[in-house]
């Protein structure tokens, strides 16, 4: 095997592991999605599979993502048990249904839960590019964990931000807050309510100025600049 074709190689893979296999279940929801653009979750479920794909450059960081957090996982788990001698006191990919009435549920797998004597704390890892990132929590990523802590019951999360390069990292508390949690619900009925009776909802990340960077990673972007015209929104903006 030559250096082309090893580089050909990996493309394959990572195309691969991208690919969309099957359509949406409608009704079940990640936590993840609470906070993604209505039109991006409605061709998600509604779009062409093939054009639903991952591009490569999306891919690899998804993939280095998952291998940070793996890592990280392993790191927490090996120390826990060596060193302060606690067997099973390390969890990842907890799964969790949260029924949120409707017909919706919220689904998802937990990224790390520590189960140390008389304290209980579930993590959620977040890995990022560059070590500047670290220094601010994502206000998204509030409504991702809020889930999980209705599901457990706990009164607080953590989220650890870690750098992929370098495995510097940076921890924020996360405490239940009600009123995100009624946002949550809120918006994925409203997905939902699209999504159940095929109704085209508006661009909204383009439309929301908080939100337009999503359309940067949107492998709809094409599609959905069809109609920007209808809503003042111009080409290219």
């Amino acid at each position: 095997m030559d250096a082309e074709a090893l580089d050909k190689l990996i493309d394959d893979a990572l195309a691969y592991k991208s690919k969309r296999t099957k359509k949406r279940e409608i009704g079940r929801y990640w936590p993840s999605e609470i906070k993604k653009c209505l039109r991006q979750s409605y061709l998600d479920y509604h779009g062409s599979v093939e054009v639903g794909e991952l591009d490569l450059k999306t891919a690899g960081i998804f993939q280095s993502a998952i291998a940070t957090q793996d890592k990280l996982v392993e790191l927490i788990r090996n120390y826990v048990k060596d060193e302060l001698k606690l067997e099973n006191a390390v969890e990842a990919e907890t799964e969790i249904k949260v029924d949120i009435g409707d017909g919706c549920y919220l689904s998802g797998r937990g990224d790390l839960l520590l189960l140390f004597p008389n304290d209980e704390t579930l993590v959620e890892i977040k890995s990022v590019g560059w070590p500047k990132k670290l220094e601010t929590l994502n206000e998204d990523h509030r409504y991702q964990l809020i889930p999980y802590l209705k599901y457990y019951g706990y009164e607080k999360g953590l989220f650890c931000y870690i750098d992929r390069g370098t495995l510097q990292h940076k921890s924020y508390t996360q405490y239940w807050d009600e009123k995100i949690w009624n946002e949550c619900v809120w918006r994925i009925k409203e997905k939902n309510h699209y999504i159940k009776n095929k109704e085209y909802p508006p661009p909204e990340a383009m439309l929301t100025n908080s939100m337009k960077k999503q359309c940067d990673w949107c492998p709809w972007i094409e599609i959905c600049a069809d109609d920007w015209e209808k809503y003042g929104i111009e080409s290219g903006a």
